[in-house]
């Protein structure tokens, strides 16, 4: 009989990019939006998500994948690595 951490269905991987404009100092994201926008500031996370059972990831909550990549925002100095992350 397999573990529990044996994946039992298939898993997926896949590679995600998402971009936008994108201010420090703003708590609000919709003024945090049209402040970057007005500067031509822009972060991007760029990321590969890892899910190793897609049924129990579904069905069970605790059941998480795993995300790492990387942030890229020029106005810090990066792009910084995002690792050890955790998906649901």
């Amino acid at each position: 009989m397999p573990s529990p951490d044996t994946p039992s269905r298939p898993g997926i991987t896949f590679r995600e990019t998402m971009r936008g404009p994108f201010a420090l100092g703003e708590t609000d994201p919709e003024h945090g939006r049209a402040t970057g926008a007005r500067a031509d500031d822009e972060l991007v996370l760029s990321a590969t998500i890892h899910i190793p059972d897609v049924t129990r990831f579904e069905a069970d909550p605790e059941h998480a994948g795993t995300i790492e990549g990387e942030v890229a925002f020029p106005q810090l100095g990066g792009p910084f690595p995002a690792r050890g992350g955790r998906f649901n």
